[in-house]
C-alpha cells in the first residue's frame, strides 16, 4: 500500500484545485517560506479526522477554508482527498484503490467519504487502525511535534509506542468491553431491584386474585338478579302508559273545542285594541312635541341667564384692565431706575478691569524679557557643545580614515583583477539571457490566447453550475418542505387507520367480537362501521345514538346469540348486538315539529346509509329530532310539553320530561368522524406523494445536468492549471531573466565605478591624514575655549532663571486679580440685560391692556341683541304649547270610553283562557306522569346499559320471566347479594390478570438475572484476555524499539548511547523516558541537549519506529531544520534505506534532503495569499536569493 496522489480545492492557501501524485521513494516539497508547503501536511492530517483546530494552525475550524484576498473572494468549501493504492488489501476494504475526502463548509456543515460514499469520521479511523497512518500515528510528523516528542511528559509519548507496539486496536476493544461491562452491571442492579419489587408483589396479588374470582361470581348473579328486576318494572310501567295515552286522547279533544272559542273571541279583542293604540299614540306624539316645544323654551330662557352673566363679567373685567395699567406703570419706572444704577456700576468695573489688564502686560512683557535672555544664552551653549562633539568626532573620523586607506590599498590590487574576470563571465551570460528571454516571450503568447479561450469555456460552465445549484437547493428545500407534511400527513394517517383497525374507544368486549368477523359470517360491524355523517352533523348523531354508537350489527338473531355465548364462554365482557330481523323501527310520527323554526330534521333523515338497514337506523334514531341551537330546542320541547327527544348540533340534548344534557366534549376527536378523517388524510397523502415524486424527477434530471457540468468544469480547471501552472512557469522564468539581465548590468556597472572610487580613495588617503591631524590639533585648542564659555554660561543662566521665576509668579496673582475682575464685570452685564427684558415685557403688556379695554364695551352691545331675540322666540314657543294642550285634553276623554267597552271584551276573552288553562294544566299533569314513567322506563335501560351494556331485547333474551314470580322476593335476593360483595370488602378486579402477568414477568426476569450474570462474568474474563495480550505484545515491541534505537541513534550521531525506560511498573499505564548521550558527552539531562541534538534524537526514535513497523507513507514536515549540513546528509542518507517499506513525502528547504529525493514539487506564491505549483528550478533561484539577503 503506498499514497497515490493528495487532492486539494479551497483548503487554506489552495484557492485552485491541485492534485500531488506520487510514486514509490521519496518525494519532497520545497518552496520558500510563507508559500504554504506545510498546508499540504495539515490536509493530510485533517482529511484523517484532525478535529482540534489548534493542531492544524488556526483558531477555528472554519480557518481551513480560503478566505480570500484582495483580488479574490472567500471560497464557501474546503475539500481535501488521499488516495491510496491497496492492492494488497492492508486496508481492511474490498478495493484495489481507496479515496479518503473530507468536505467543510463555511456554514459548518461537514461530511467525510470513502470512494463518494458518505461515512462518519469513526469509520475512517477504524480504516486505518494500526498501520501507522492517522493524526495520532507516526506517518504524519509536522513543525514543532519533533520538539514536542522530547520536551513533553513521559505520559503525552505513550500514544506513539501503543501505535507502535500495535495495542491501540487493542485498547479500543478493552474500552468497549469495559463499557459493554458497565451496562450490564447497571442492567444487573436494574434487574435485581426489579425482581424484589415483584417478589413483594406476587403474595399480596395472589390472594387479591382469589378474592376476585369470588367478586365476579356473586357479580354475575347479582346481574342476572338485576335483570328479572329490570323486566318486572318495565312491564309495570308498560301498563300503566297505556293507560295515560287514553286519558290524554280524551282531554285533547276537549282542549281544540275551547281554542276554537277562543279565537273568535281574539279577533274582537284585536280589532278593539288596534284602535286604541292608534289613539294612545297620537296622544304619546302631542306629548312629546309639549315636552321638546318646553324643553327649547328652557333652553333659550338659559341662554339669556348666561348672555346677562357673559355682560357681568365683561364690566368687571374692564374694572380689572384699569386697576393692572396703574400696577404696570409703577413697575416700568422701577425697572428703568434699576437699569441706570446697574449702568453706573458696570463702568466702575470696567475701569478697574483695565487697571489690571495693564499690570498684566508689564508684568508678562518682563517675564518675555527674561525668557529671551535665558533663550539666547541657551541656544549658545548648544552652539558650542556642537562644536566640542564635532572634534570629539573629526578626531575618530581621521584616524579611522588613517587606518582604512591601508588597508583599502592592499585589497584593490587583488579585487581589480576579480573584477575583470567577472565583468567578462557577466557579458557572456547577458548573450545567453538575451536568447532564452525571445523563446520564452513567443510561448507566453501562445499559452495566453490558449489561456483565454479555456476562461471564457469555465466562466460560462460555472454560470450554469452556480444556476443548476440554486436550482437544486430550491427543488431540495421544496422537496424537504413536501417531505415534512407527508410525514405529518402519513403519521396523521396512520394513527387514524391504526385506531380504526384496533377499535380503539370501543369496549374491551367488542373488540373481541370484530376480531372473531374474519372467522364468522354474519358480523356486520359496529353500528358506527356502516353509516356516514357530514361532518356538520357528527356530534349530533353521536350525542343521539349514545351508547348504540357501539352497538354490534348482526344479519340475524342467531349470529348475535353465538357470539354472547363467546363472550360468556371467554369472559370478555358484554357487548350488545342488534339482530337486522329483530330490531324494527318506525319513521318519525309527528310531522309539524319539523316545520318548526331551527329544526334541521330528524336524526335517521341526516345519515347515509344502505337500504337493507333502513329499519335499524330507524329505531336508533327515528324519534329523535335534530335542531340547530339549544334556544330552538327549548321552544320547541316548551310547546309540545317535553313530548320529543331533541338533539342540537354541537351535541346537547332534551328527553323527554325536560332532563336536559351538555357540555364541553373532552377532546374532538368522534367514532363516526374517524372514517372520514381517514379517507381525508389518504386523498392528502397521494397528493403530497405525487408532488414530492415530480420534484425528485426534477431532482434527478438537474442533478444529472450538473454532473455533466461539473465534470466539465473539472475537465476545464484541469486544463486550466496546466495552462496556468506553464503560464507561471514561462512568466517566471522571463521574469527571472529579466531581473538576471538587471543584476549583471547593475553589477558591471557598479564593479567599474567601486574601481576608480578605489583609486581614488587610494590617492587621497595620505593627503586627507595629514590634512585631519593638523584640524584635530586646531579643534583641541578651540575646544578648551568653548569649555570654558559654557562654564561661564550656566552661571549666567543659573541667576536669570530665579529672577524668571519670581516674575511668573507675580504675572499668575495678576492673572487671578484679573479673572475676577471680568467675572464681576459679566455679572453685571448680564444684569442689565436681564433688566432691559423685564422693560421691554411690561412695555408691551401695558399695550396689550389698551387693546382689551376697548373691546370690551362692543362686547357688552352684541350680548343685549343676542338677549332680545331670545326673549321674542320663548314668546311664541308658549303659545304653541298652550294650543297642544286643549288638543290632548280632547283625546283623553275619548280614550276613557273605548277602554270601558275594551274591558268588556278582555273579561270575556279571560274567561276561556282560564278554561284553557285547566284543560292545559289536566294535560299536562297527565304527559307529566307518562313522561315520569317513560324517564323511569329510560332510567332502568340507562342503568342496564350503564352497569351491564344490556338492551331491552337482550334482556329478554337473556331471563325468560315467570309470570308468577314476586317482585318483592327478587329485591330481597338482590339484597342478599349485595351484603355478599359488601362483606368481601374492597375488590381489585384486573388482580387476576395482574397476577397472572406479575408471575409471568417474575419468572422472565429471573431468567434475565441469570442471562445478565453470566455475560457479567464473560466480560470480565475477555477484559483480563485483553490486557494479558496488550502486555505480552507492548513488551516484546518495546523490547525491540529500543534496541534498534541505540542502533539508529548511532549510525546517525556517530557513535554514542541512547536507551528508552519505563516510568512506571504497569506497562499498560506508564508513561515512557527517553535518554540520549551523544557521543563525547556525559549522560546528561534531555533538556541541556542542543537544539540539533535534539531534533536527532527524535528523529532516531522515529527512524526506529519506522524501521520495526513501517507505515505505509510518512510524511516529514521540515523535521531537519535544526540539522547541520552533516547530519543532513546523515538524515537523507538513512531516510533512503526505509524506502523499501515505506514512501516518504517530505517538507523541507534543505539542500541536502532536496538532493535525496526521487520527485520534487515546487510551491510559491506567486499571487499574494495563493500558493501554485511551479517548476523547481525557479524554486531554488528564489531560495538562492532569499538565502542571500539572510546572509547579508
Amino acid at each position: 500500500m503506498y499514497l497515490k496522489s493528495i487532492e486539494v480545492n479551497g483548503f487554506k492557501s489552495f484557492a485552485h484545485k491541485m492534485i500531488f501524485k506520487f510514486e514509490h521513494g521519496i518525494t519532497g516539497i520545497v518552496g520558500p517560506n510563507g508559500s504554504g508547503k506545510s498546508n499540504v501536511a495539515d490536509a493530510v492530517r485533517w482529511v484523517l479526522g484532525e478535529q482540534r483546530a489548534k493542531q492544524l494552525r488556526g483558531s477555528r475550524m472554519e480557518d481551513v477554508i480560503f478566505s480570500g484576498t484582495e483580488l479574490r473572494k472567500p471560497m464557501g468549501s474546503a475539500y481535501v482527498a488521499i488516495t491510496l493504492d491497496n492492492s494488497d488489501h492492508s486496508l481492511p476494504i474490498q478495493f484495489e484503490e481507496v479515496t479518503v475526502a473530507r468536505r467543510v463548509y463555511r456554514s459548518g456543515e461537514s461530511e467525510y467519504l470513502i470512494n463518494g460514499s458518505a461515512c462518519r469520521r469513526k469509520d475512517i479511523v477504524e480504516l486505518f487502525f494500526d498501520t501507522g497512518i492517522g493524526k495520532e500515528g507516526y506517518s504524519i510528523i509536522g513543525q514543532g511535534q519533533i520538539e514536542q516528542i522530547l520536551s513533553g511528559k513521559p505520559e503525552e509519548r505513550r500514544e506513539l509506542f501503543d501505535e507502535a507496539a500495535g495495542i491501540v486496536k487493542y485498547k479500543k476493544n478493552k474500552l468497549e468491553t469495559q463499557k459493554s461491562l458497565e451496562i450490564e452491571r447497571e442492567n444487573l442492579v436494574r434487574v435485581t431491584d426489579i425482581l424484589t419489587e415483584l417478589e413483594r408483589q406476587v403474595g399480596p396479588l395472589k390472594k387479591q386474585s382469589e378474592r376476585a374470582r369470588e367478586y365476579l361470581l356473586l357479580r354475575d348473579q347479582l346481574k342476572d338478579e338485576d335483570v328479572k328486576l329490570f323486566l318486572l318494572e318495565n312491564q309495570n310501567l308498560e301498563k300503566e302508559l297505556k293507560e295515560l295515552d287514553e286519558k290524554i286522547e280524551i282531554a285533547q279533544r276537549e282542549i281544540n273545542e275551547a281554542n276554537q272559542t277562543l279565537a273568535k273571541a281574539k279577533e274582537k279583542y284585536g280589532k278593539q285594541e288596534e284602535f286604541l293604540d292608534h289613539l294612545k299614540q297620537e296622544i304619546e306624539t302631542i306629548t312629546a312635541h309639549i315636552s321638546e316645544m318646553k324643553l327649547t323654551k328652557q333652553k333659550k330662557e338659559g341662554k339669556i341667564q348666561v348672555l346677562n352673566e357673559q355682560i357681568n363679567t365683561e364690566h368687571m373685567r374692564e374694572s380689572m384692565y384699569l386697576e393692572s395699567k396703574d400696577k404696570l406703570y409703577k413697575d416700568l419706572n422701577e425697572k428703568k431706575a434699576q437699569l441706570k444704577r446697574f449702568e453706573a456700576e458696570t463702568e466702575e468695573i470696567r475701569k478697574e478691569y483695565e487697571s489690571v489688564m495693564e499690570q498684566k502686560i508689564q508684568k508678562e512683557s518682563e517675564v518675555a524679557l527674561y525668557q529671551k535672555q535665558i533663550q539666547d544664552l541657551e541656544r549658545e551653549q548648544e552652539e558650542i557643545e556642537i562644536r566640542v562633539n564635532a572634534v570629539r568626532e573629526g578626531r575618530m573620523r581621521v584616524a579611522g580614515a588613517i587606518e582604512r586607506s591601508q588597508t583599502v590599498k592592499e585589497q584593490l590590487n587583488v579585487r581589480i583583477i576579480g573584477l575583470d574576470h567577472q565583468i567578462e563571465e557577466i557579458k557572456r551570460q547577458i548573450n545567453d539571457q538575451e536568447k532564452e528571454k525571445d523563446s520564452s516571450s513567443q510561448k507566453i503568447e501562445e499559452i495566453n490566447e490558449k489561456k483565454k479561450r479555456s476562461e471564457i469555456e469555465c466562466h460560462n460552465a460555472k454560470r450554469i453550475e452556480e444556476t443548476l445549484i440554486a436550482e437544486r437547493r430550491q427543488i431540495q428545500a421544496q422537496m424537504d418542505q413536501k417531505r415534512e407534511k407527508y410525514h405529518r400527513v402519513r403519521s396523521n394517517y396512520e394513527t387514524m387507520r391504526n385506531m380504526a383497525e384496533r377499535y380503539d374507544g370501543y369496549g374491551f368486549g367488542i373488540k373481541k367480537v370484530m376480531e372473531q368477523q374474519a372467522v364468522t359470517s354474519g358480523i356486520i360491524g359496529a353500528v358506527a362501521d356502516i353509516i356516514k355523517v357530514e361532518e356538520k352533523y357528527e356530534t349530533a348523531i353521536e350525542t343521539a345514538l349514545g351508547g348504540s354508537i357501539q352497538n354490534i350489527v348482526t344479519d340475524t338473531q342467531k349470529t348475535a346469540k353465538k357470539m354472547i355465548e363467546y363472550l360468556k364462554k371467554n369472559r370478555y365482557g358484554r357487548v350488545t348486538f342488534l339482530p337486522l330481523d329483530a330490531v324494527k323501527g318506525k319513521e318519525f310520527a309527528r310531522k309539524e315539529i319539523l316545520l318548526e323554526p331551527g329544526v334541521i330534521g330528524a336524526a335517521n333523515q341526516l345519515v347515509i346509509y344502505d337500504e337493507v338497514y333502513k329499519d335499524l337506523f330507524a329505531s336508533l334514531l327515528g324519534q329523535i329530532l335534530v335542531v340547530k341551537d339549544m334556544d330552538a330546542g327549548i321552544k320547541i320541547a316548551n310547546k309540545y310539553h317535553h313530548s320529543v327527544r331533541i338533539v342540537t348540533l354541537d351535541g346537547d340534548s332534551l328527553n323527554r320530561g325536560g332532563a336536559m344534557s351538555g357540555g364541553a366534549f373532552k377532546n374532538k376527536s368522534n367514532l363516526l368522524g374517524r372514517s372520514r378523517e381517514v379517507e381525508e388524510l389518504k386523498k392528502k397523502l397521494d397528493r403530497w406523494t405525487k408532488a414530492i415524486t415530480e420534484d425528485e424527477e426534477k431532482y434527478h434530471e438537474n442533478e444529472k445536468k450538473l454532473k455533466e457540468y461539473q465534470q466539465n468544469m473539472i475537465d476545464l480547471e484541469k486544463e486550466m492549471q496546466e495552462i496556468s501552472l506553464e503560464l507561471n512557469t514561462q512568466q517566471m522564468s522571463q521574469s527571472a531573466i529579466k531581473r538576471r539581465k538587471e543584476e549583471l548590468d547593475n553589477r558591471h556597472e557598479q564593479l567599474s565605478i567601486q574601481r576608480q572610487q578605489l583609486e581614488e580613495e587610494l590617492r587621497n588617503a595620505e593627503d586627507d591624514a595629514d590634512r585631519l591631524q593638523d584640524e584635530q590639533v586646531d579643534l583641541e585648542s578651540a575646544n578648551e575655549q568653548d569649555e570654558e564659555r559654557i562654564k561661564e554660561i550656566s552661571e549666567i543662566l543659573e541667576h536669570l532663571r530665579k529672577h524668571a521665576e519670581q516674575h511668573a509668579m507675580e504675572v499668575s496673582k495678576v492673572h487671578m486679580q484679573l479673572s475676577k475682575e471680568s467675572q464681576k464685570l459679566e455679572f453685571q452685564e448680564n444684569n442689565q440685560e436681564r433688566v432691559r427684558s423685564e422693560i421691554e415685557h411690561l412695555s408691551e403688556e401695558v399695550q396689550e391692556n389698551q387693546k382689551d379695554t376697548g373691546s370690551i364695551n362692543e362686547n357688552v352691545k352684541a350680548l343685549k341683541q343676542q338677549i332680545e331675540h331670545l326673549k321674542e322666540s320663548c314668546e311664541v314657543i308658549e303659545r304653541k304649547i298652550i294650543e297642544d294642550q286643549n288638543r290632548h285634553q280632547k283625546m283623553q276623554e275619548e280614550v276613557k270610553e273605548k277602554e270601558v267597552l275594551y274591558k268588556d271584551i278582555l273579561k270575556e276573552r279571560e274567561e276561556m283562557l282560564e278554561r284553557i288553562s285547566g284543560y292545559d294544566k289536566e294535560m299536562y299533569r297527565l304527559e307529566s306522569q307518562r313522561e315520569n314513567r317513560k324517564g323511569k322506563k329510560k332510567e332502568l335501560l340507562d342503568y342496564m346499559w350503564e352497569n351491564y351494556e344490556i338492551t331491552y331485547h337482550q334482556a329478554k333474551q337473556r331471563i325468560d320471566l315467570d309470570e308468577t314470580q314476586s317482585l318483592t322476593k327478587v329485591k330481597e335476593t338482590i339484597s342478599e347479594l349485595k351484603n355478599k360483595i359488601k362483606n368481601l370488602g374492597p375488590v381489585n378486579i384486573n388482580a387476576v390478570e395482574d397476577y397472572k402477568e406479575v408471575s409471568e414477568r417474575y419468572e422472565f426476569m429471573q431468567k434475565q438475572h441469570e442471562d445478565i450474570v453470566t455475560a457479567e462474568a464473560h466480560l470480565t474474563g475477555l477484559m483480563e484476555e485483553l490486557e494479558d495480550a496488550m502486555r505480552r505484545q507492548f513488551n516484546a515491541k518495546f523490547k525491540d524499539i529500543k534496541r534498534v534505537f541505540q542502533e539508529v541513534f548511532v549510525e546517525l550521531f556517530g557513535g554514542g548511547e541512547a536507551r528508552l525506560e519505563l516510568t512506571d511498573d504497569d506497562v499498560l499505564e506508564s508513561g515512557i523516558r527517553i535518554i540520549a548521550q551523544p557521543p563525547g558527552k556525559k549522560l546528561q539531562n534531555m533538556m541541556q541537549l542542543s537544539g540539533g541534538e535534539k531534533a536527532l534524537t527524535a528523529i532516531s526514535l522515529l527512524f526506529a519506529i519506522q524501521n520495526l513497523k513501517p507505515s505505509p507513507f510518512c510524511l516529514l514536515d521540515e523535521i531537519e531544520a535544526a540539522l547541520d549540513d552533516s547530519n543532513v546528509t546523515r538524515f537523507a542518507k538513512y531516510l533512503h534505506k526505509l524506502t523499501k517499506d515505506t514512501q516518504f513525502i517530505v517538507i523541507t528547504h534543505r539542500r541536502g534532503t532536496m538532493m535525496a529525493a526521487d520527485v520534487l514539487y515546487g510551491i510559491t506564491m506567486q499571487e499574494k495569499g495563493v500558493s501554485t505549483l511551479v517548476s523547481v528550478s525557479l524554486i531554488e533561484a528564489q531560495m538562492e536569493r532569499e538565502e542571500e539577503k539572510a546572509e547579508l
